[in-house]
């Protein structure tokens, strides 16, 4: 398991149980010995029949856990998620293209390339269309990482860049949820083992709860 202690700490300790209960090795590559743990995998000294990612950074190719998870893959170790499915889903700029081709209605959007950015000026149509304020964000961020929200013209994309550097930047149509009981109606799916689970998710405070019993049915 790959992981960067700054999160998740309760989720690893359960994993750990779990292992330990069907005698399985479970091994923490923690920061402090990640570097020699990919020599010895490339070298062939060590090896694992499963590898869970937890953090590796997907928009720094330089970045050990991303090598290592990489690594695996090649060497057919079984990596969660498979680094060339994540990689497909985390760039938003490459699936904004695929979930439009398959029918999604989705929030006007602008994808600006990095080399692009300098001297950008958007047209009259792209403006009126991504309205104020609009909202910025990279296209392999996460955590809300270089994410604005109060973007009111090209001029603030630069903001973005500074705090995330990336490829590919998206300039979308600011979306307010409708609210039910004080909370936004946005959820968001997971797909895991083969089992799809619906979440709501409070864009506001970051906090997850399952739907109810009376929520799925009338949803249904």
């Amino acid at each position: 398991m790959t992981h960067k202690l700054d999160a998740d700490d309760f989720f690893i300790h359960r994993v750990q149980q779990h292992c330990a209960e069907q005698g399985l090795n479970f091994f923490l590559v923690e920061p402090v010995w990640v570097e020699p743990f990919c020599d010895q995998y490339a070298k062939g000294k060590i090896w694992a029949r499963v590898l869970l990612n937890m953090h590796s950074e997907h928009h720094q190719p330089e970045d050990v856990y991303h090598r290592l998870i990489w690594l695996a893959h090649e060497r057919k170790t079984q990596v969660i998620d498979p680094p060339d499915v994540a990689v497909a889903a985390f760039d938003k700029a490459r699936l904004h293209a695929r979930l439009a081709s398959a029918g999604f209605n989705l929030p006007f959007t602008v994808i600006v390339p990095r080399e692009r950015i300098e001297g950008l000026v958007l047209s009259e149509a792209d403006r009126a269309a991504l309205g104020a304020p609009f909202v910025v964000k990279p296209s392999m961020g996460y955590g809300r990482g270089g994410v604005i929200l109060d973007a009111m013209t090209e001029g603030d994309l630069p903001r973005s860049v500074a705090a995330w550097p990336d490829r590919h930047y998206l300039l979308q149509r600011r979306i307010v949820p409708r609210l039910a009981t004080g909370e936004p109606m946005y959820f968001r799916v997971f797909y895991v083992f083969g089992s799809v689970w619906c979440c709501w998710w409070n864009c506001f405070t970051d906090r997850y709860r399952l739907p109810t019993r009376a929520e799925e049915e009338q949803l249904s």
